[in-house]
């Protein structure tokens, strides 16, 4: 297995940079960084999207695809997922303890059994409507929506999820296209509805958005750093006042 992520543009090459050092001192495996040369090579325009080519790029047949702003925060071995007929990921944000309420009365972020089984025991005044009526309207998906991953960070293997990405990437340059926001995120679950594919969801705890809160709970493994939402933390990357996953952890968990 190997992971993979995207750097374009001098503040995601150097959060790519730091993500991928964090990756590598958490799970002790590789990362491919994709640049400018793969996208040119890729024939696509916009960054985001040459994770739908992840394996024109590598040779191992596992990925561990993350955003340049996912950070691995604690000790993981993701290749026990290695060659599974399932995808690996974690559901999407689609609930406002993910976004904009960030589990307020969460017991202080216990990640480690917050897992979304059945949407249906959530109150509806929990659920991110306008968020989801906005990506149905865009894709025309009709997959239940907690059923939607998040496709900041997911594990795939070439045997069994090529023709995903494939058709992922046919809906991406067809008829769904690029979302001004959320990038590539619709087609690709798009391409999981019309295959039908399953899906192993991790809990919440690999793959949290961290947006205005600074101090998190350090049970965490993946944490999604809203960028424009953390102005100070990306200013301390691109001046190398942080530079390794200690000081990545230092500054979320002790809130330094």
């Amino acid at each position: 297995m190997i992971g993979i992520t995207i750097g374009i543009s001098p503040i995601y090459e150097a959060l790519a940079k730091l993500s991928a050092k964090c990756f590598q001192e958490m799970t002790s495996l590789e990362v491919t960084i994709l640049g400018e040369k793969e996208l040119l090579q890729s024939g696509l325009t916009h960054p985001a999207s040459l994770k739908l080519k992840a394996f024109d790029f590598v040779e191992d047949d596992n990925i561990l695809y993350f955003d340049a702003d996912w950070f691995c925060t604690n000790i993981w071995n993701p290749t026990i997922f290695s060659n599974c007929k399932l995808i690996t990921a974690c559901n999407d944000f689609v609930l406002k303890i993910d976004f904009p309420n960030q589990y307020p009365d969460y017991d202080f972020r216990k990640f480690d059994d917050y897992h979304i089984e059945n949407l249906a025991s959530h109150p509806i005044s929990e659920i991110r409507n306008d968020y989801i009526n906005e990506i149905k309207e865009f894709s025309g998906l009709k997959l239940e929506f907690g059923k939607w991953i998040n496709t900041g960070m997911w594990i795939a293997n070439r045997k069994h999820h090529q023709e995903w990405l494939n058709k992922s990437l046919g809906y991406y340059i067809g008829s769904i296209g690029h979302h001004p926001e959320y990038y590539e995120q619709p087609a690709m679950n798009k391409a999981i509805e019309k295959l039908d594919l399953k899906i192993n969801y991790l809990s919440r705890k690999y793959n949290t958005l961290v947006v205005k809160e600074k101090k998190w709970s350090n049970s965490l493994v993946g944490m999604h750093v809203k960028v424009k939402h953390h102005q100070d933390f990306i200013e301390k990357i691109t001046s190398n006042q942080i530079q390794t996953s200690k000081q990545v952890n230092e500054y979320f968990f002790n809130g330094k």
